[in-house]
């Protein structure tokens, strides 16, 4: 089975959702920031600053992916799975100074 390298992936949607690519991607999809901001919870001054050059959260770049169709409904869960695997981690070690 192949494995995907999902934190690659996300680094390439962050890519796409920052500056002016962000703009040509909504322009591709014919859709704007109230728009992403209206069906993924995120707000539009966010969106306003992704698209000023800030770079958007792994979590929220997963949600705007796949509103945008970038990526598939999997990646958010892999994603999720290795978030709760470091902090397990950071919380084993904790315990165990």
């Amino acid at each position: 089975m192949k494995t995907k390298n999902t934190s690659h992936d996300i680094q390439l949607v962050i890519g796409k959702l920052t500056g002016f690519n962000f703009r040509h991607l909504m322009q591709s999809k014919k859709t704007n920031k109230y728009q992403i901001a209206k069906g993924t919870g995120i707000s539009y001054r966010t969106l306003c600053k992704w698209q000023a050059g800030s770079s958007p959260s792994s979590e929220s770049a997963i949600l705007v992916g796949k509103f945008l169709g970038l990526i598939s409904p999997g990646v958010e869960e892999i994603e999720d799975i290795k978030k709760q695997q470091r902090e397990l981690n950071e919380r084993i070690e904790r315990l165990t100074k």
